[in-house]
């Protein structure tokens, strides 16, 4: 198994810069033809998400749609999987930043009752709360 850093997979998925995509696209193809697992952590994720807001700015619906196919893609494997899963229902909701719906989902899974937060539009979902509450 290989890891993959967010810069290969967001220039095999943007595909912007033509050398980079180029040999971003070979890796995937060497690894898929070896039969090879890659793996992507969560911080990956939440990179991406980033970068694809941010710097390419995709809507929330067409970074919902990368993550969903990325998230069916028999190659890859990824760090709690049902996690990122469900920080993808949350934030396809609209229900902040996709890193923040990833924090609710691996707190709630260790234990706690809720994310302490100082936004205030978090602090209205299920799962979080104020410093104050």
């Amino acid at each position: 198994m290989i890891g993959v850093d967010t810069n290969v997979l967001a220039r095999f998925l943007v595909r912007d810069d033509p050398a980079q995509t180029e040999t971003a696209t070979a890796f995937f193809h060497r690894a898929e033809s070896r039969g090879e697992s890659l793996y992507v952590s969560q911080v990956v994720m939440c990179e991406l998400v980033w970068v694809l807001s941010s710097a390419y700015r995709f809507p929330r619906d067409r970074i919902v749609d990368v993550l969903e196919q990325l998230l069916r893609t028999r190659q890859l494997s990824f760090e709690e999987p049902r996690r990122i899963r469900e920080a993808t229902d949350h934030y396809r909701a609209r229900g902040g930043d996709f890193a923040d719906q990833l924090i609710k989902a691996a707190c709630l899974d260790a234990g706690c009752g809720a994310v302490v937060t100082f936004e205030t539009r978090l602090q209205r979902q299920a799962g979080f709360i104020s410093p104050l509450d």
